[in-house]
């Protein structure tokens, strides 16, 4: 049994020897999704939801999307939002890559994918249950946004 050891110790000695460390473990990287523009679609996901403090990714023809908007527009118009259409944009699937990039961070696929300070808070549903509850607002608050419930 001590010989196998001792023979296996030499093989990956010698292996070792061999084979050049920065290529004896290669892991995969998954290549780095770039939109039309150049732009990584991490970076413009990164870009969009660091400059609002809510951003929505939705769809033109989404009626949530369009619930989504109202709400924000007749509730929170104080608050610097942002919504992107994702049918809209340029490219040939900047949306498609945008909303898949969006499922990998979120979990979730669907649209209107809202975040809050830069947190994924949901869909339509989740937003409407914040705000129905004063959560949102106090999201907002805790987050900075305003010292208080009057100014949003």
């Amino acid at each position: 049994m001590k010989q196998i050891h001792v023979l296996i110790k030499y093989l990956l000695l010698l292996l070792a020897a061999v084979v050049p460390q920065s290529s004896f473990w290669v892991v995969a990287e998954a290549p780095t999704k770039v939109l039309s523009t150049g732009e990584s679609v991490d970076a413009f996901v990164k870009t969009k939801t660091d400059a609002n403090t809510i951003m929505v990714f939705a769809k033109s023809y989404c009626p949530h999307c369009r619930q989504t908007k109202e709400l924000l527009e007749e509730s929170y118009s104080k608050i610097k939002f942002e919504i992107v259409n994702l049918d809209q944009l340029g490219g040939n699937n900047d949306g498609f890559e945008i909303q898949h990039h969006l499922s990998e961070i979120t979990g979730q696929w669907t649209v209107p994918n809202i975040f809050v300070h830069q947190k994924p808070v949901g869909g339509n549903s989740d937003l409407q249950q914040l705000h129905a509850s004063g959560k949102l607002r106090e999201l907002l608050v805790a987050g900075g946004t305003a010292s208080g419930t009057d100014e949003l």
